[in-house]
């Protein structure tokens, strides 16, 4: 079942600052570990489970249009767009805050087949 298109600023925010659950999107690190020697955090960060998914499989799902990938430069776009200035205002601090988490937001649903669940022991 392809994904809706239309993102909403709202939503990513409150998803990002964890306002709100049940929004349309998983937040994914591309890296493991807690914290990486560029000053930069991974998942590893954020938790002891750690959910891994190929660039393989995701870019699959993306091509089939069950999931779309929003990077920091999409999120930033998005929320820069909206039409109220409270919300435009939050676009580079949460770019920010993404990238110094290498986040990606991923809208859809991701098959549990293709899901691997590891820890994190460090």
């Amino acid at each position: 079942m392809p994904i809706r298109c239309d993102v909403d600023a709202v939503d990513i925010i409150e998803h990002l600052q964890q306002k709100k659950t049940g929004n349309p999107f998983v937040s994914f690190s591309t890296k493991r570990a807690r914290k990486i020697s560029d000053g930069t955090r991974g998942a590893g960060f954020f938790g002891k489970k750690i959910l891994k998914v190929s660039t393989d499989n995701l870019d699959k799902l993306v091509e089939s249009g069950a999931v779309r990938v929003i990077t920091p430069f999409d999120v930033y776009d998005i929320i820069s767009a909206h039409p109220k200035k409270q919300i435009r205002i939050q676009a580079g601090n949460i770019k920010s805050n993404m990238q110094r988490n290498n986040e990606l937001l991923i809208q859809g649903q991701i098959p549990s087949s293709i899901i691997l669940q590891m820890t994190d022991d460090k």
